[in-house]
C-alpha cells in the first residue's frame, strides 16, 4: 500500500449538514493505509485519557454529539485496550456523518461511497500503535437496528476494528476475516460487551451488560 503523509481536516458542519438518507456503505472491508497523518478539526481534541503510555481521544463532529453517548464508547475502549495484543501509544477517534466519511473515503480509497470506518495509522510497524480512525455514526444508526444492539455498541465494533489493523489483522480473505472477528469477539467478551458483528453468537442483551457470555442463551 502507498504510505500517506498530507493531513486529512474533517471540518465541523451544522447539524443540517448531516444526511441521514445517503447510501449504506458498501460490504467490502476498507484496508487502511499503512501510514497517513492524523485527523484534525478546527476545534480542540477534548479530553485525553492517560492510561500508562496511552492517549486516547473521542469526538464527535458538530451535529453528532446528542446522537450517541460518546463518553460510554470512551470508556469501552479505554478498557479494550488493555487486552489489544500489541503496544498503543495514542488512539484518536473522529465520529463523523456520511458526507464527511464519503469525501474521506474518496480522497483516500478512490471510492465515492460512504463506510463505517477508515483507519489512519501514523505510527510504523515494529512500534507502538498511534493510530487516527474515522468512525461513521450514520453507517453504525443504519446497522445497529437490524442487529438489535445500539448504536454505541456498532460504534464500539468498528473502533475496535481498526486498531486490530494496526495491531496487524487483516481481512481480505475470508481465512483472515474469521481470525480477526474471533479476535474482536476476544476482546469484547473481556470488557463485559459480548460479540457484536455476529449478533446471534453474544448472550448479552445490553450494550452495557457485564456478565459472564452465555453461549446457549438467544440474544
Amino acid at each position: 500500500m502507498n504510505q500517506h503523509s498530507t493531513k486529512i481536516n474533517i471540518a465541523r458542519e451544522s447539524a443540517g449538514d448531516t444526511d441521514d438518507s445517503a447510501p449504506s456503505s458498501s460490504s467490502e472491508s476498507d484496508q487502511p493505509p499503512e501510514r497517513s497523518a492524523k485527523l484534525e478539526t478546527d476545534q480542540p481534541s477534548g479530553d485525553v485519557d492517560q492510561a500508562g503510555e496511552t492517549a486516547l481521544t473521542v469526538n464527535a463532529a458538530a451535529g453528532l454529539d446528542g446522537r450517541l453517548d460518546t463518553q460510554w464508547v470512551r470508556d469501552r475502549l479505554q478498557e479494550l485496550l488493555a487486552h489489544i495484543d500489541a503496544s498503543v501509544h495514542r488512539i484518536a477517534v473522529m465520529l463523523v456523518d456520511d458526507d464527511q466519511m464519503s469525501r474521506l473515503h474518496e480522497a483516500h480509497r478512490g471510492k465515492s461511497e460512504t463506510t463505517d470506518v477508515l483507519t489512519f495509522q501514523t505510527s510504523v510497524a515494529g512500534d507502538p500503535i498511534e493510530a487516527d480512525i474515522a468512525v461513521s455514526v450514520d453507517e453504525a444508526a443504519r446497522r445497529a437496528p437490524r442487529l438489535d444492539h445500539t448504536i454505541e455498541r456498532e460504534v464500539l465494533l468498528y473502533t475496535l476494528h481498526g486498531i486490530l489493523h494496526c495491531a496487524g489483522f487483516d481481512d481480505r480473505t475470508e481465512e483472515q476475516s474469521r481470525a480477526m472477528h474471533a479476535e474482536e469477539d476476544r476482546i469484547l467478551e473481556a470488557i463485559g460487551v459480548g460479540a457484536t458483528f455476529e449478533r446471534d453468537l453474544s448472550g448479552h442483551d445490553d450494550v452495557r451488560a457485564s456478565v459472564s457470555r452465555d453461549r446457549g442463551s438467544a440474544p
